[in-house]
């Protein structure tokens, strides 16, 4: 090998190593989507449901808030997280009056699994 050639090999070598380290991993930026759905029930002292999706990731250790609704801006009066299957509760039983509430979970994403959870909105419940 020619001197000059070897003056090459060191270069050559360290602009493959840092064109890999620069590479995006395989799949970075694809993530396969997943709708979430908000259950929710108004039993005294707490609120509670179920957050269901197509894929178990979107369920788990999602964080849900209950909001009142209001003539202005919506009242938020708490957040849980949900457990691994998707059920929350929240005890409101110091702050409940008669109103309409429903639940919300707020999107989630991941790219060790490249699964993406919508957000959610669960139906309006009143409460007399």
């Amino acid at each position: 090998m020619s001197a000059r050639l070897r003056s090459l090999v060191p270069v050559a070598a360290i602009s493959v190593v840092a064109a890999l380290a620069l590479a995006a991993p395989a799949g970075a930026g694809s993530y396969e989507t997943f709708k979430t759905t908000v259950g929710i029930s108004g039993k005294y002292p707490a609120f509670s449901g179920k957050l269901s999706s197509g894929n178990g990731y979107c369920k788990g250790y999602r964080k849900v808030k209950l909001w009142s609704e209001k003539g202005g801006p919506d009242k938020l009066l708490g957040t849980t997280t949900s457990d691994s299957y998707g059920n929350w509760a929240i005890d409101v039983s110091a702050k409940l009056s008669s109103g309409a509430y429903y639940a919300s979970v707020t999107a989630k994403k991941s790219t060790e699994v490249a699964v993406a959870c919508k957000a959610g909105t669960s139906k309006v419940i009143a409460v007399d």
